[in-house]
């Protein structure tokens, strides 16, 4: 504490003692005598109390110069200790300063010395390759050549094997993804059959209507043909009227006439045959007009123009092996959308050119050109878009298909053909086409037996092992194969598996047990 706080504790004191007893004595009477004495006592109590305070004030600044002092001696001990320390660590440093210097030194030696032994292999390598390309007779650029062409053939090797690897698994999971996809397809497609249930046949209830249709000197049947331009056959089969010709409408026309006037049971005439092909004329366009506006709208076709929707209409009474061409075309349609939807092309072109696919049919036997390139001329008569005629007309293959949305209009075609119950074949004709697929594979040498399955779409051959090797049974194959597609009409597509079997057979020979224990 120094002069200053001293003398501002006795200035307080003072003023206290002064203050409090003017205040304990402001009600009394003033005694000078009394005041002064009160007043001297006063400072005689602020001095002694000012020694006192000056006495702590001293000692305590002593002890804080003792501890001062202290604090400086240790901080000077540390220091010198820092001083050493960071000497040390300076000798420490330089220490390795010169080590890396010996060290780089070394290195700079060593890698000289590589560096030599290097270049002395190079030159023994570089002198080892002559004497050996001396000994060869051979040059070097010959030997690099050499080398290259065995490093690319033995690339391209494993190169071929690896996509022939990949193109195999990228092959089965095509055809597992494709299975999924047709799978699901025809689970989609609701309708269960597009066969045919009509026809152009007439049952007959009582044989005397033959008679009154054939009339007087067949007057009535020639009447009937001669209109129409058809054939009507009477004996084809019992209790049965057939109706022949080229155009389907007419001989549509025709049936329902016929149909009619049996119903009538009127007398049959000329006149009444008119009047009865009249109705039906008016009964069979109605039909095709409904059943091509129907199409249309379930595969989602608006504004139709009336020439093709006559075309459409004349696919219901249209036949390929026994199956409706327009339900046929529905199909077709429908799965087409159903596929591109699978596989991410284009939904609207693939179902509208799925159900024109045949339209060409409708006129088919009216032209010398094949159906599909009749549904091109009729798609393009009436404007329709490129991408849907190419899509449309090329599923036979005509010309090479250029969009994703032609070979799944091919796949949806093979599909509604194929599918179970689509199309129906008379037995006699089933079992002549099987009879000769199996007559055509035996007439090679070395066949054992041969069978036709999966309704004609496959055949295996069972081959006699003595007679014929692993070798040769690719080519046996391969000639199968072809005989068949020369001589033999077929849908679709005919596998040939051969299938060459060797069995061998020998007897093990129980021994006894006394022969077992003597030889032990």
């Amino acid at each position: 504490m120094d002069v200053v706080q001293i003398l501002l504790v006795i200035a307080g004191l003072l003023a206290g003692g002064g203050l409090g007893y003017f205040v304990l004595v402001s009600k009394d009477e003033i005694n000078p005598e009394t005041i002064k004495k009160e007043m001297h006592e006063i400072i005689e109590r602020s001095k002694k109390e000012s020694h006192e305070i000056q006495a702590d004030s001293k000692s305590h600044i002593k002890e804080i110069q003792e501890m001062a002092k202290q604090e400086n001696e240790r901080m000077e001990i540390h220091l010198d200790r820092l001083k050493e320390s960071l000497k040390a660590k300076e000798r420490s440093v330089q220490s390795q300063e010169d080590k890396n210097k010996t060290l780089e030194k070394t290195i700079k030696d060593e890698k000289q010395i590589i560096k030599q032994d290097r270049d002395g292999m190079d030159t023994a390598r570089t002198e080892i390759v002559e004497t050996l390309l001396k000994t060869v007779g051979t040059t070097r650029e010959e030997s690099i050549q050499a080398a290259k062409a065995r490093i690319e053939d033995s690339f391209a090797t494993r190169k071929d094997r690896f996509l022939k690897n990949r193109k195999e698994e990228a092959e089965e999971d095509c055809v597992k993804v494709a299975q999924n996809m047709l799978a699901s397809a025809i689970q989609r497609y609701s309708d269960p059959s597009s066969v045919n249930k009509a026809n152009s046949f007439i049952e007959v209830k009582d044989e005397q209507f033959k008679v009154g249709l054939v009339g007087r000197d067949g007057k009535n049947i020639e009447h009937l043909e001669s209109k129409y331009d058809v054939e009507v056959i009477f004996n084809d089969y019992p209790k049965t009227i057939t109706v022949g010709g080229f155009n389907l409408v007419k001989r549509q026309i025709v049936k329902y006439a016929i149909d009619s006037l049996q119903k009538s049971r009127k007398l049959i005439t000329p006149k009444t045959i008119d009047a009865a092909l009249e109705r039906a004329d008016t009964k069979v366009h109605k039909i095709m007009n409904d059943k091509a506006k129907e199409a249309c709208r379930k595969i989602g076709l608006k504004n139709v123009p009336e020439g093709v929707l006559k075309h459409i209409g004349r696919l219901h009474f249209r036949t390929s092996y026994g199956q409706n061409v327009l339900n046929h075309c529905l199909e077709v349609g429908i799965f087409s959308g159903l596929l591109a939807g699978e596989v991410g092309a284009n939904v609207e072109i693939a179902r509208v050119a799925g159900f024109f696919h045949d339209i060409g049919k409708a006129i088919s036997e009216e032209s010398d050109k094949g159906h599909d390139y009749i549904t091109k001329d009729i798609l393009e008569e009436y404007n329709y878009p490129e991408e849907i005629i190419h899509a449309a007309w090329v599923h036979h293959e005509a010309e090479p298909t250029e969009s994703l949305e032609a070979k799944i209009v091919m796949a949806a075609d093979a599909l509604s053909a194929s599918r179970p119950g689509a199309r129906l074949e008379s037995l006699e004709r089933y079992l002549e086409r099987i009879r000769a697929l199996e007559s055509t594979a035996n007439s090679f040498p070395g066949i054992k037996k041969t069978f036709a399955i999966s309704a004609g779409r496959e055949v295996r051959v069972l081959v006699r092992p003595d007679q014929v090797t692993d070798e040769t049974m690719n080519e046996l194959a391969h000639n199968i194969a072809q005989k068949i597609e020369d001589e033999l009409n077929y849908p679709g597509n005919v596998k040939v598996n051969v299938i060459r079997r060797q069995k061998w057979k020998t007897t093990a020979n129980k021994r006894s047990k006394k022969e077992g224990t003597s030889r032990a």
